[in-house]
């Protein structure tokens, strides 16, 4: 049986996390025992420990020398790990590489899930930490070419891993996106929803700053939010200030966000940067129309239903697109995207089955 140490904080139910389990749960349970390192406890953990997992917890990063030695200690007194699978947003996440360097673990991969951080200090650490990993990895992942030039640089090699859905759980169904919209009030509503963490990467004040318009110009518009984060008191604040609070549905964390997504007319996700963006993926999948930012790479644009617009361009533009948005046969845009998105290789079975090939031949 071939023993992987995957290390990602597994705190929440966002895009690294997500993809994780997706893999996950396709993984032969009977060839992979796939161990963690996570920070903290989070929604998943039980699950991991179902499949055979062992969750271990050690020193935060900023840290760095005891963090160091409690991977070091920890790969040494389990010598029978072959991948160390390193999950991170820069560089600075991945500086237990050189602990798996140093305990000499057969293959050490690092997968880049983003392609850039909020501010320049953030970039200085990044490209510092990006050094000291040089040449510590055996294999380099991205979920999009521009994460792995961000995490590898230009001329590196890496292999894009498409961050892999359970498409088929995201099919558009009326009867779902009813029962959803009688639950949270919003039958007769015109939904225009975001999933996403509450950080400044998301963009979260553009989101308000947008529907504050759509608002005054719609009496039955509603903002579902989906996600939480270092951002959200701020933008609690600021959406009273706006005086919003009864037009605006905050679910801080949701273990059903399929069903969500049906309830929803438009998906607004005006990210000011993006690795790839898996919510993205699964609002393709449920047919929504997705109003996007030009920072959104083309590798995850693959159906009709996107459509793209500068960060730049006046608010009243973003307004305008939305509420142009008008009823379409959702059903069938679902069953379209989800075979494009499979074409694409957004299928979560095409993605385990890639990063068990690397498994394997550790």
């Amino acid at each position: 049986m071939k023993h992987i140490l995957e290390i990602a904080n597994m705190g929440g139910r966002y895009g690294i996390e997500t993809f994780i389990m997706n893999v996950l749960r396709e993984l032969d349970h009977s060839e992979f025992k796939v161990d963690f390192i996570s920070l903290e406890a989070g929604p998943f953990d039980e699950e991991i420990e179902s499949y055979g997992g062992t969750i271990f917890r050690v020193t935060p990063m900023k840290k760095f020398r005891r963090r160091y030695l409690d991977t070091l200690n920890l790969l040494r007194n389990h010598s029978d790990i072959q991948t160390v699978h390193i999950h991170a947003n820069t560089a600075i996440g991945c500086l237990d590489a050189i602990a798996a360097y140093k305990a000499k673990v057969p293959q050490i991969i690092i997968h880049s899930h983003n392609d850039g951080v909020a501010d320049l200090r953030g970039r200085i650490l990044h490209y510092l930490a990006r050094r000291l990993i040089k040449n510590k990895t055996t294999t380099r992942f991205a979920c999009s070419k521009q994460a792995g030039i961000w995490m590898f640089g230009d001329s590196a090699d890496f292999k894009v891993v498409p961050n892999g859905v359970d498409l088929e759980k995201f099919s558009y169904d009326t009867k779902t996106a009813l029962m959803i919209r009688e639950k949270y009030g919003l039958c007769n509503k015109f939904v225009i929803g975001h999933v996403g963490r509450m950080e400044i990467q998301k963009n979260h004040r553009f989101i308000l700053k947008v529907f504050d318009k759509i608002a005054k110009e719609k009496d039955n518009a509603i903002l579902l939010l989906i996600g939480d984060g270092s951002q959200a008191a701020i933008l609690e604040k600021l959406w009273k200030e706006l005086g919003l609070e009864n037009k605006i549905v905050w679910i801080h964390e949701a273990n059903n966000v399929n069903e969500l997504l049906m309830s929803m007319d438009v998906f607004l996700f005006p990210s000011i940067w993006e690795g790839l963006g898996i919510s993205l993926v699964e609002a393709q999948a449920s047919g929504l129309r997705c109003i996007v930012s030009d920072a959104i790479k083309n590798e995850v644009c693959v159906t009709k239903s996107i459509k793209k617009m500068s960060l730049q361009d006046n608010i009243d533009r973003w307004k305008d697109a939305i509420l142009a948005e008008v009823e379409h046969p959702r059903g069938h845009q679902s069953a379209d995207n989800i075979e494009r998105l499979k074409e694409a290789g957004y299928d979560r079975k095409e993605t385990a089955e890639l990063i068990s090939s690397y498994y394997r031949y550790s």
